[in-house]
C-alpha cells in the first residue's frame, strides 16, 4: 500500500456501522410512535388550533395545519380529511386554483370535456384548428373537423357566414369557385352578354343575344334604351334596325302624327294638311274634312283670310251669306241711301230706291219715309 493513499475499513467495521444506524433508526421510530401515541394534552405540532390529541383523534395529520390542502385550516375545515371541490368535478379547489381552471365550473374551457380529463384545461379543443372550439362549431351546426365548412376558402373562424358560401356578386357562384375557373366575382355577368354567370353555359365567353330580332344586339338595345323584346320600340312601324331615331315615332310631315298612325287614320303621312282647312293634321279633330263651322261654304281658313265670322253664316248680317256676298264684311245698299237693303226691308222701304214715298227726303233722312206729306 503506497503512501498517502486511504486504509481500506474493515469488513468488520463497516458491519458495525450499519448495525448501529439499523439501531438508530429504530430508536427514532419507536419515539415517533410513541410521541404520537402518547402526546402532551396540549401538544399541537402543526400549529393549527388543533391538539395533536385531537388531531389523532379526527385523523388528520398533527403535522400539517391542512390535512386535505384544500386551503382551510383543520381547525376550521368542516371536513378535514376531504378537499373541496365546489364544481364537483373531481378536482380539489386548491388544484383548480394551482392550475388555473375555475373551481366553480366543472368544464373551464367549455370544450365538452371535464377538467380533471382536459388535458388542456384552459384551451377549448379546436379539432380543425379553424379558430372555432368544436363546442361553438357544434353549436352553429358548422364541422368541427372541417376548417371551412361552406368551402368557399374562409376557414370558419373568419367566415361571417360559415354554413353560407361567399358570392360577392350574387350570381349564384361562391368567390372562391369564380377565382377557381377565372369568372369575375364581383361582376355577376363577367362576360357581359346579359346572362349571369350563375346561368350563362359559357360565362367567359360573350355571347350575341338580339331577343327581338330586330338587327340590334340585346348590348346595343340597351346602351340605346330601346327595348330588347320589341322589334319596334316607338311603334311606328320601322323596326328598331333600321330606325333613325327608334325612341320617336316617324313623322315624315312633322304634323304631330306618326307616319304609322297617319296610314291608319288615312290621312297623308307627307301632308301636314291633308284636307286642306289650314289645320295641321295633328291638331285637326277632323283631319279628313274641310272644317266650315257655320255652314256658309266658306272654310273657316277661308273665313279668316277675309276677316268674316267662320261661326257666323253672314257676317255683316245682310241677308246674304259670306259665301255668296260680294263684300261680306259691308251690308248691302242697293239704292245706295244710308240704309242697308235688310234694313229697309225691316222698314218697309224699297231697296232699290233712295226716296221710297217720292217727298224728296232720302229714306234715311226721312223720319217717315212712307208718307210724302210728312218727313
Amino acid at each position: 500500500m503506497g503512501r498517502g493513499e486511504p486504509r481500506p475499513r474493515s469488513k468488520k467495521r463497516c458491519q458495525k456501522m450499519k448495525k448501529t444506524i439499523a439501531i438508530f433508526v429504530i430508536l427514532l421510530m419507536v419515539g415517533l410512535v410513541s410521541a404520537r401515541a402518547n402526546p402532551g394534552p396540549n401538544d399541537d405540532s402543526d400549529g393549527d388550533g388543533l391538539t395533536d390529541q385531537q388531531e389523532w383523534q379526527l385523523g388528520t395529520n398533527p403535522f400539517s395545519k391542512d390535512t386535505d390542502h384544500d386551503g382551510i385550516s383543520d381547525a376550521l375545515d368542516k371536513n378535514p380529511l376531504v378537499a373541496k371541490d365546489s364544481d364537483g368535478d373531481g378536482l380539489p379547489d386548491y388544484l383548480e386554483i394551482k392550475k388555473g381552471t375555475s373551481p366553480n365550473k366543472k368544464d373551464t374551457d367549455n370544450d365538452g370535456i371535464l377538467d380533471p380529463y382536459d388535458p388542456e384545461p384552459l384551451k377549448a379543443v379546436d379539432s380543425d384548428k379553424d379558430g372555432l372550439p368544436d363546442y361553438i362549431e357544434k353549436q352553429k351546426g358548422t364541422d368541427p373537423f372541417n376548417p371551412d365548412t361552406d368551402g368557399d376558402g374562409i376557414k370558419d373562424g373568419r367566415d361571417m357566414n360559415p354554413l353560407q358560401p361567399k358570392d360577392s356578386d350574387g350570381d349564384g357562384i361562391p368567390d372562391v369557385y369564380e377565382l377557381k375557373y377565372g369568372t369575375n366575382p364581383n361582376s355577376d355577368d363577367s362576360d357581359g352578354d346579359g346572362l349571369k354567370d350563375g346561368v350563362d353555359p359559357q360565362p367567359l365567353i360573350k355571347k350575341v343575344v338580339d331577343s327581338d330580332g330586330d338587327g340590334l344586339t340585346d348590348d346595343q338595345e340597351a346602351k340605346l334604351g330601346t327595348d330588347p323584346k320589341n322589334r319596334d320600340t316607338d311603334g311606328d312601324g320601322i323596326i328598331d334596325g333600321k330606325d333613325d331615331n327608334p325612341l320617336v315615332p316617324l313623322d315624315s310631315d312633322n304634323d304631330g302624327l306618326s307616319d304609322k298612325k297617319e296610314k291608319e287614320i288615312g290621312t297623308d303621312p307627307f301632308n301636314p294638311d291633308s284636307d286642306g282647312d289650314k289645320i295641321i293634321d295633328g291638331r285637326d279633330p277632323h283631319p279628313l274634312i274641310p272644317q266650315d263651322s257655320d255652314g256658309d261654304g266658306l272654310m273657316d281658313w277661308q273665313e279668316r283670310q277675309k276677316g268674316t265670322d267662320p261661326k257666323n253664316p253672314d257676317t255683316d248680317g245682310d241677308g246674304i251669306i259670306d259665301s255668296a256676298d260680294q263684300f261680306p264684311t259691308i251690308p248691302l245698299d242697293s239704292d245706295k241711301d244710308g240704309l242697308s237693303d235688310i234694313q229697309e226691308r225691316q222698314k218697309g222701304t224699297n231697296p232699290f230706291k233712295q226716296d221710297t214715298d217720292r217727298d224728296g227726303v232720302n229714306d234715311a233722312q226721312d223720319r217717315y219715309p212712307l208718307n210724302p206729306k210728312m218727313h
